[in-house]
């Protein structure tokens, strides 16, 4: 996280850093260390500053926004686990939320997120 700390903005339509963390997640990235990653990514992505969108300031970093991109591939992997932890609830909770936000700010900057969850699990 400190390395993505000292990262240079990411431009709205680049693909470098987002594209490469997202496939380097799909690949390693186990079920059960996503809860830990997706909340330390969460610290990054509404640190200060904060996006101001016409006069409302928005909790998503003005630097980190581009976590958005990475965020699904991360819930996809944490709802694999057998079963959740409270701070995974919360993590996820907190995730979708921030989405939420991203999106309220870049229209088209998030596709439709789909994630298959097994109830039965």
């Amino acid at each position: 996280m400190k390395l993505l700390a000292k990262t240079e903005p990411v431009r709205e339509f680049g693909l470098d850093l987002p594209f490469h963390l997202k496939s380097h997640f799909e690949s390693v990235l186990l079920p059960e260390d996503a809860g830990v990653l997706l909340k330390e990514l969460l610290v990054l992505a509404q640190s200060q500053p904060h996006i101001l969108h016409g006069e409302k300031t928005i909790p998503v970093s003005g630097q980190f926004y581009w976590i958005g991109r990475v965020i699904p591939t991360i819930l996809a992997k944490l709802f694999k686990k057998i079963s959740l932890s409270q701070d995974d609830v919360h993590a996820a909770a907190a995730a979708l939320q921030l989405l939420g936000h991203i999106r309220e700010c870049h229209h088209d900057f998030l596709q439709p997120i789909c994630i298959r969850i097994d109830w039965r699990t």
